[in-house]
């Protein structure tokens, strides 16, 4: 483990029904109790966790929570395949289902293409990230996702209070879901955008959760956090979209446009993407920042 993970393993009592109590606001309540230090640097720690107080569940009880977390981790686990025979689609359908991607140990770029990009950082000159821009415009069909946006904002610090609408903040922005549950609320006036049913969010900042993508799909409107961008079209499929970023294809060209270093990395407000514009059809998509997104015109029949 590292230092900011506890291990708790209990004696004659069923993990699940620990795990479901903590998560809850009851258990939530006791655990900020116990919390430590200030903004940015909070502490929880063992000999803290080993005070909270937990009900006596009768047996029966605690086997039906481990009945239901099982199911969860089963349903999970059928979210997990689904989202990679997705991604595995895409790829054959791109036809670079076999396609390796180059590693190579050194490479080089152009004077020229370093000030075309405005960048003279390496990374932005992966081989890996230039093939697959490549192989992506070589089906013929590219088009930029830019233009097809209606909407491509990121939020700003919001003002909590207690009777306004859901704070969604990049912990809530997993990988095509959106956690709406708990939230923290805000009020709308003077809110850049206002997240509704259909938009797919992106997390534009934060080591280990930068990039990450979700179609948002309840009916309760939201407002983002300065670390949340929101991406809304009619032109595409929610959730085709947020597969695609998801994809390795998404990710790899969403990491060519990361900046910054550890603890203070932005993605740039740009995406490419292609897309088919016939109905019923999938179209292929390209991300190269989140300010240029390409759409293809390679057919899917859904």
């Amino acid at each position: 483990t590292v230092s900011e993970v506890a291990v708790v393993r209990v004696r004659n009592f069923s993990p699940a029904t620990v795990a479901a109590f903590l998560a809850g606001d009851f258990g939530q309540a006791r655990i900020e109790r116990y919390v430590t230090g200030a903004t940015g640097q909070l502490h929880l720690y063992p000999q803290d966790v080993d005070r909270i107080l937990l009900p006596d569940f009768s047996k029966p009880f605690q086997d039906k929570i481990s009945e239901i977390y099982a199911k969860q981790e089963a349903e999970y686990a059928a979210s997990q395949s689904s989202q990679k025979k997705a991604e595995a689609e895409i790829l054959d359908r791109l036809g670079l289902e076999d396609w390796t991607p180059p590693q190579p140990l050194s490479f080089t770029a152009s004077a020229s293409s370093a000030f075309e990009a405005g960048r003279l950082d390496a990374q932005f000159f992966r081989p890996l990230f230039v093939e697959v821009e490549d192989r992506i415009r070589e089906t013929g069909a590219a088009i930029e996702l830019g233009s097809i946006l209606s909407k491509n904002a990121r939020g700003r610090q919001p003002k909590y209070t207690d009777d306004g609408i859901p704070v969604v903040n990049s912990k809530h922005v997993r990988t095509n879901r959106v956690i709406l549950s708990g939230n923290r609320t805000a009020i709308e006036k003077g809110s850049t955008v206002v997240i509704r049913k259909g938009d797919v969010l992106i997390n534009g900042t934060g080591e280990g959760t930068i990039g990450r993508a979700a179609p948002y799909l309840h009916s309760q409107r939201a407002l983002p956090d300065n670390h949340v961008t929101v991406l809304r079209t009619d032109a595409v499929d929610p959730l085709y979209l947020a597969v695609f970023l998801n994809s390795a294809l998404g990710q790899w060209q969403i990491e060519r446009h990361i900046k910054g270093s550890s603890g203070q990395i932005t993605a740039c407000t740009s995406v490419r993407m292609r897309l088919e514009r016939r109905p019923h059809r999938v179209n292929w998509l390209q991300v190269t920042s989140l300010r240029t997104v390409r759409l293809g015109r390679s057919a899917v029949a859904l």
